[in-house]
């Protein structure tokens, strides 16, 4: 699915573990990739486990994608902690409300901005 939005060009596209990936065409010769072209769930658990301590009251997340580190991110997390999450494009927003899991978010104390 390519979607064209205002100056960038959003790519939505099957990695090869077959959950989806985004790219954003960034220039009319490069665009770059929100999540990894393989396996982003992947990509986002490693990323996740790599923060040392997860006991906070609250944590802010800048950039949303389709939304593999913040799902990782609350699997890590006491279900007390707040997170605030920060997307600046209503593109990408509306592209992660669209995905099956973002049910699993209202479940838990999440805010998005």
């Amino acid at each position: 699915m390519i979607l064209n939005i205002k100056e960038h060009e959003y790519i939505l596209e099957k990695a090869r573990s077959g959950d989806f990936t985004l790219s954003v065409n960034i220039s009319s010769s490069e665009s770059m990739f929100l999540h990894s072209r393989y396996d982003p769930k992947r990509e986002a658990q490693k990323r996740i486990a790599a923060i040392p301590e997860k006991k906070y009251k609250a944590i802010i997340l800048f950039g949303l994608g389709l939304g593999y580190q913040l799902l990782a991110l609350l699997d890590s997390l006491h279900e007390e902690t707040h997170v605030i999450v920060v997307e600046p494009s209503s593109v990408i927003y509306d592209l992660f409300c669209r995905q099956s899991y973002f049910e699993n978010t209202k479940k838990r104390k999440v805010s998005f901005l």
